[in-house]
């Protein structure tokens, strides 16, 4: 196992597209996978929910806007495997600051099959757009070698 540099936490994160984003919900652990954009060191996310119904997720975060993103990448190469945690503080954007990071999502956030943020009947969903102030970043790399 090694630390990775700035470099390659950059590469994994821009590569990967998906991970983990975990927040607390009262006293409960909760986390939930997201797609993410990353550009430039910018980490942003699209969160959907359902209109009109109460979103556990945007709770968690009125309450508590501290999160602790984790992305794994075991797809660089068979023996290798790399894992970045970002922790900090999730912060929503105005709609006047949207444009940037909806493109980075739009470049390589991954997205499960099947699931289109685009795709969805507007009448139904909110889309929130939130962007990650990191406060900590760490990055390993596990290999055989």
């Amino acid at each position: 196992m090694r630390q990775i540099d700035d470099g390659e936490v950059g590469e994994t994160l821009q590569a990967v597209g998906i991970g983990t984003l975990s927040m607390v919900d009262g006293d409960q652990p909760y986390g939930i996978p997201v797609p993410f954009g990353y550009d430039d060191g910018e980490i942003n996310f699209l969160l959907q929910t359902d209109r009109g119904a109460e979103s556990r997720k945007l709770a968690a975060l009125a309450e508590n806007a501290r999160v602790c993103l984790t992305v794994v990448d075991e797809e660089q190469e068979p023996e290798v495997w790399r894992s970045v945690v970002v922790t900090g503080e999730l912060i929503e954007l105005p709609v006047d600051d949207e444009g940037d990071a909806v493109g980075a999502l739009a470049d390589n956030a991954t997205f499960a099959p099947g699931y289109s943020v685009v795709d969805a009947p507007a009448e139904n969903v909110d889309i929130h757009v939130f962007r990650l102030e990191p406060t900590e970043i760490s990055g390993r790399e596990f290999s055989d070698r």
